[in-house]
């Protein structure tokens, strides 16, 4: 078997996908399931929606005491996904990423119940993987909340905010019987925290979403 040297180009080709690979190789990792919401993200979201809520976000749904983004959050041993209800006002959800019984899919079935059942009374925004060809996001982000309205629009498109200056975005909304659902696809590849107080080297492996659930009454 012949076999040929590499040229100087390939090698260099070769070697910028190394270090890439090493870079992505905690973030591609199964284990690691939890990710720190970058902070500029976070404040963004919070000045959008405190028009519906002054106090902004009161409860991080998902955290640690060194991650929580709010001073009232749920860890880990309150089980916010099976046990605990979330009553609050207004909440944010970074879940641990995952597949299975306990994965994606059921924390964002369990955030549509707790607006719904009515436990966060005015919104709840998640950030979630924008996986648009799984049943959660079809059967519980795309479903109009309550059910479809009777009256009045069922959707509507607008870029009538910005994430960053000078760059807005499209706002999905999907009205419902009981509140309505904004949906935004982030532009690019977040870069998440580690859990160390820094960031990940490279943006995540996968787009991004932020979904908002917000009940009736809210303007």
């Amino acid at each position: 078997m012949t076999t040929h040297a590499m040229t100087p180009a390939q090698k260099a080709r070769a070697t910028k996908a190394t270090k890439r690979l090493r870079r992505l190789g905690p973030m591609m990792s199964t284990e690691k399931k939890d990710w720190n919401t970058p902070r500029p993200l976070f404040e963004a979201l919070n000045r959008r929606y405190r028009a519906l809520s002054r106090a902004g976000y009161t409860l991080d749904v998902a955290a640690t005491a060194k991650n929580a983004l709010c001073k009232k959050f749920f860890t880990k041993a309150d089980d916010s996904l099976h046990v605990v209800d979330w009553h609050t006002n207004a909440a944010f959800l970074n879940m641990p990423y995952g597949r299975g019984t306990d994965g994606t899919g059921a924390w964002i079935d369990r955030a549509r119940t707790q607006v719904l059942l009515g436990h966060v009374r005015s919104y709840l925004t998640m950030l979630i993987p924008a996986r648009t060809d799984t049943a959660a996001w079809h059967d519980c982000v795309m479903a109009p909340l309550g059910g479809p309205p009777l009256t009045g629009p069922t959707a509507n498109l607008t870029m009538d905010w910005e994430l960053q200056p000078g760059r807005p975005v499209r706002v999905l909304t999907i009205y419902g019987r009981d509140g309505r659902t904004e949906i935004i696809l982030l532009r690019g590849r977040l870069v998440f925290g580690t859990g160390r107080g820094g960031k990940a080297k490279a943006g995540a492996p996968f787009p991004s979403a932020v979904v908002t659930f917000i009940r009736t009454g809210q303007a």
